[in-house]
């Protein structure tokens, strides 16, 4: 995978670390190498939660922001500018 990505073994060793982690992929010692594998279940309940988050509408802050952090208000902004200039 190093020779192949170009990255470091440390780095690709780290990379899949925080992947078994996460459960996407898991691995099966053979002497002094781990042959690691997809979870393909795991994969397919990410790609599922991905196509959902895709399908979900935006939410905008009710006006004049009420309850909304700073940050928060921003974002509704913009959000409300970029709604705006699109009906245009």
């Amino acid at each position: 995978l190093a020779l192949k990505s170009g990255l470091s073994e440390s780095a690709v060793s780290q990379h899949l670390k925080v992947l078994r982690e996460a459960g996407l992929v898991y691995g099966v010692k053979r002497g002094y190498y781990t042959h690691y594998s997809l979870d393909k279940d795991m994969l397919s309940e990410v790609i599922n939660e991905l196509e959902a988050i895709k399908n979900t509408q935006p939410q905008s802050c009710n006006s004049p922001f009420y309850g909304c952090s700073e940050a928060e208000k921003v974002k509704c902004k913009a959000y409300l500018n970029s709604e705006e200039e699109r009906k245009d």
